[in-house]
């Protein structure tokens, strides 16, 4: 059995997001969890350092998802995507959706 992968990562709203024409003004920590698409095991929320209230930063622990059968063939074929690459993907999601995201570390 290969040892799952980690990463943490540092996720917050960005305070120069455009509004979104939707219930939330900024967007929200589930909507980032989703625009990663990889599995969040931990989630830390802290008070940021921006002026702006109720501007949390959140640590998000992620692993790789090896119980997949999909992820399970792909290693096993030599056809998996280094976990490197999965993660600064996943970033570049929540980037897209207004957010900041910071790979802090990565094991």
């Amino acid at each position: 059995m290969v040892a799952a992968k980690r990463a943490l990562v540092r996720l917050s709203s960005s305070p120069t997001a455009p509004r979104h024409e939707s219930v939330h003004a900024r967007p929200t920590i589930n909507q980032f969890l989703i625009a990663l698409e990889l599995s969040a095991i931990r989630v830390d929320r802290r008070p940021s350092s921006y002026a702006m209230p109720f501007h949390d930063v959140y640590l998000v622990e992620l692993q790789q998802d090896t119980g997949n059968m999909a992820t399970a063939q792909r290693v096993q074929q030599g056809t998996e995507q280094p976990w490197i690459l999965e993660v600064e993907a996943a970033l570049e999601r929540v980037k897209k959706e207004g957010g900041e995201a910071v790979l802090v570390g990565i094991w």
